[in-house]
């Protein structure tokens, strides 16, 4: 039951044309039902966690609830409007109105960002989960990881920090999230320059903040860290 088999004893014709109703490889990431009828939506014991409400991928249910959809939990470079239209061109959804931020900026960038604690946790965590960094590349999201680094709370500087480990060059970073902030800061600083030592052919990319070659828009970067969602929120593990 690791794999389809629990949803495709029912639905037959699903099977027989997953790809077809997917839009995704039969083989990928994407085909795998419960990544988008139950993405991560939940965080506990300092990592996402499914939920066991079964659903389907909509943009205006993210907007309502804040939630990330399963598309860009996976797709971490793209916008939400960039779902929207995919949602609306493969299942004829409606195309909700959307913010500047929305049209503009990667939904994952965003919520680690700009989000409230859940939504940090979360994004923290899809930034290193491996099927998304198969989707989305690898290049980019150091520097983002590295200001969560720098998060008030301990639990999303644990989660930012183990992604970070998962992306090229990190493997061996050194970091102590229970550490002085002093010592965050000096952990945010010697991730971007990590990064910057190698990201010589990143294009630029409005969506992710990146590029041309190891820069990053640091203007849009602080606009959305002096936005953040900063509501104290309380999780009992």
């Amino acid at each position: 039951m690791n794999g389809n088999e629990a949803c495709l004893r029912c639905h037959h014709q699903s099977e027989k044309a997953l790809a077809a109703h997917t839009h995704h490889g039969p083989d990928s990431s994407g085909s795998l039902c419960y990544n988008c009828y139950m993405p991560y939506t939940s965080c506990g014991l300092l990592r996402a966690i499914r939920s066991h409400q079964i659903d389907r991928p909509t943009v205006l249910s993210a907007l309502k609830t804040g939630r990330s959809t399963a598309c860009n939990q996976c797709h971490l470079d793209k916008t939400l409007q960039w779902t929207a239209q995919h949602l609306s061109e493969w299942y004829g959804q409606p195309l909700p109105g959307l913010t500047d931020e929305d049209r503009k900026i990667s939904a994952a960038a965003k919520l680690l960002l700009s989000g409230d604690t859940g939504q940090r946790a979360l994004a923290a965590f899809s930034l290193g989960w491996e099927p998304a960094l198969v989707a989305s590349g690898n290049d980019w999201e150091a520097p983002l990881l590295a200001y969560a680094l720098e998060d008030r709370y301990a639990a999303i500087r644990f989660i930012a920090y183990r992604s970070l480990t998962h992306l090229p060059g990190f493997g061996a970073f050194p970091y102590d999230f229970e550490s002085a902030p002093e010592h965050w800061r000096e952990s945010k600083q010697r991730a971007l320059y990590l990064w910057h030592a190698g990201a010589a052919a990143l294009p630029s990319r409005e969506e992710t903040l990146t590029g041309p070659g190891p820069t990053i828009n640091t203007n849009v970067l602080l606009q959305l860290l002096e936005h953040r969602n900063n509501r104290p929120v309380h999780l009992r593990e």
